[in-house]
């Protein structure tokens, strides 16, 4: 019997045979402890309320917004909830990369290409910590917004299918959404590790607010009014702590998040350019090729696995009726 959360979205398997996309957005998370198990990474964003989590040997209380990153081999246990709301992604290493699987992720038997090892980093969250020990991620209220947006456009995307690049932008979506998680979970081991010393600078609130927001207009005069202090200080703040102007930082978070859109994905792009806020395709390619030494084309010419595999052909042109979703837990599909 299949894993309930098999949950996959299959083409027409007249035209597109065996197409699977192990991505799967559950807006009502309830906690079952075998949902996902030993197919499934679950990521579980609870949005509100309190309660007291159980993984493994670990256990617990935790206070929304919070996120808690399981792998395959974890059961989540809630216990002592009060008025609990939570949405969650179950996913297949795959989804990021099809040559990844559960092994390969942990212990490449093999020589892993440039491309491959970046890709490996959105795992951390899930993978990098000792036996019997578990981090749950404590969000800020820009970080807890950004990932429930991702979460739902991952969902709405998964479920409507508007045209035959569905596959790819809810990809891209999701491929944003570890990102973003990848980012406070790397803040909030910082923390831990800072917890006995003096308290972070401020510009440790600018670098989560870029990382939740680096889609919108953004100027320096703007960061300066929202964190009340003026621009001279907050940019010797921020210098100081990263070593970059808040601009160059900025751009280059936004360049590596339109890379990794770029080598994993095959959404236009120009769709890439708007999400990740430019609005200018000249002085995004621009600034694109100061970054990586190339158009944005050329990058994904030269690094796209699913242009190596053809995998992209397996995906439906537009104007084709839309696949078939099993988004009940019930169903059984095959693997």
């Amino acid at each position: 019997m299949a894993n309930p959360v098999d949950l996959l979205l299959t083409q027409d398997p007249a035209r597109y045979p065996d197409y699977r996309l192990p991505l799967w957005h559950n807006p009502a998370e309830d906690f079952s402890p075998d949902r996902g198990f030993g197919s499934r990474f679950r990521m579980i964003l609870i949005e509100e309320g309190t309660g007291v989590l159980e993984v493994g040997p670990w256990r617990g209380p935790f206070v929304a917004p919070v996120i808690f990153c399981l792998n395959e081999t974890e059961r989540p246990g809630l216990t002592d909830r009060r008025s609990v709301r939570a949405q969650s992604i179950y996913f297949h290493p795959s989804v990021v990369n099809a040559a990844f699987d559960f092994l390969l992720i942990r212990r490449p038997g093999r020589a892993l290409a440039l491309t491959e090892v970046q890709d490996l980093d959105s795992f951390t969250p899930f993978l990098r910590r000792a036996p019997g020990v578990f981090r749950p991620v404590v969000l800020g209220p820009a970080a807890a917004r950004r990932i429930s947006g991702l979460m739902s456009v991952v969902g709405e995307n998964l479920r409507a299918r508007n045209d035959g690049g569905w596959p790819c932008r809810s990809r891209s979506y999701f491929l944003e959404l570890l990102l973003v998680v990848e980012r406070a979970y790397a803040d909030s081991v910082q923390k831990d590790v800072e917890s006995m010393e003096p308290p972070p600078p401020a510009a440790d609130s600018v670098v989560m607010f870029l990382h939740a927001n680096y889609r919108e207009r953004i100027t320096l005069a703007d960061l300066a009014r929202r964190f009340h202090t003026n621009r001279t200080t907050l940019a010797r703040q921020f210098h100081s702590a990263t070593g970059q102007s808040v601009i160059a930082y900025l751009t280059r978070l936004r360049m590596n998040v339109a890379a990794s859109i770029l080598r994993d994905t095959e959404l236009d792009v120009g769709e890439i350019m708007q999400r990740v806020g430019f609005r200018d395709g000249t002085h995004f390619g621009r600034t694109f090729r100061r970054y990586a030494g190339c158009t944005p084309s050329q990058y994904r010419r030269a690094n796209c696995w699913m242009l190596r595999t053809g995998t992209h052909a397996r995906e439906a042109p537009a104007g084709d009726a839309p696949p078939k979703e099993f988004d009940s837990p019930g169903v059984q599909v095959s693997k």
